[in-house]
């Protein structure tokens, strides 16, 4: 295709439409497009009268003079308030060879009026039948994150708050079984009550501050860096003299008294005791 005979050809496009227009109600709009009768146009999309909602009532295309001419008819509406801005509307028709022709219509500046009679106000009537509205992917996007945002919070502080619940009830399930096996053990004799008492302080340290060794040696057992780092080395040497003591008797090394026994039960319930109160002043600071 010469040079010539595409600067010859015409690609144009022209939007008829009032200046004012009702709120909600339909209005004629127009679009004509005229191509040479060599090039190929591209696809008419209702979205290019954005923000403007239009139903295509009528479609006419005749050829004349080797140039072609379509001219859509629509309903629109506006669904803005005092003002809509149509922008210029672009028209693209392609030849044989890529090259391509196109226009631009000139932007349309539209007045949008109340739609309600002040003599006798009423209902907007809006238009039957569906209706494509545009969205405003903006303001809704903005809404919808600040919605999701919103419930993810409500969420994470109710989980927070549950797990703040249930590890408290642990902690209280944990002092208040440790402190029964001790009342139980005050009938023991002997051997037998060392060793109830030295494995509900044990346990109750396994569970309270999530060190898990049940078969450490006492020694081991106070080695870990897991007890020294819950209990703190303060309480573990009082907790070690205690448990060495018990494990004397259990093992027959050191005799034992009623008196005995009543000082080892008080110790290990001052230690539970004590033991309690300095975490939760920890976790509180």
């Amino acid at each position: 295709m010469s040079a010539l005979v595409l600067l010859l050809m015409v690609a144009e496009v022209e939007v008829l439409a009032p200046s004012e227009v009702a709120f909600g109600k339909a209005f004629e709009l127009t679009v004509i497009r005229r191509w040479s009768s060599g090039l190929d146009p591209e696809p008419w999309q209702d979205a290019l009268l954005r923000p403007l909602a239009v139903k295509l009532v009528d479609r006419q295309q005749g050829e004349r003079a080797g140039v072609v001419q379509e001219t859509l008819r629509f309903h629109a509406y506006a669904f803005e308030r005092s003002a809509v801005v149509l922008a210029g509307v672009t028209f693209t028709a392609h030849a044989a060879d890529g090259t391509e022709r196109s226009d631009t219509a000139d932007p349309k500046n539209i007045i949008v009026e109340s739609s309600l009679d002040g003599a006798a106000p009423g209902p907007v009537e809006l238009p039957g039948g569906p209706v494509e509205v545009p969205f405003r992917w903006s303001r809704w996007t903005i809404e919808f994150i600040g919605v999701l945002a919103g419930v993810g919070a409500c969420l994470w502080l109710l989980r927070r708050a549950r797990r703040g619940r249930r590890a408290a009830a642990s902690r209280q399930s944990a002092d208040v079984r440790a402190l029964r096996r001790l009342a139980a053990a005050s009938s023991l004799k002997a051997a037998p009550f060392y060793v109830a008492v030295s494995d509900a302080v044990r346990d109750y340290i396994s569970e309270r501050f999530e060190v898990h060794a049940p078969e450490m040696t006492t020694q081991e057992f106070l080695a870990s860096p897991a007890v020294s780092g819950a209990i703190g080395e303060q309480r573990r040497d009082g907790l070690g003299e205690f448990l060495f003591h018990c494990d004397h008797v259990k093992f027959g090394r050191l005799p034992t008294t009623a008196a005995d026994r009543e000082i080892a039960s008080t110790a290990a319930e001052r230690f539970i005791h004590d033991a309690t109160i300095g975490v939760s002043t920890e976790v509180a600071r």
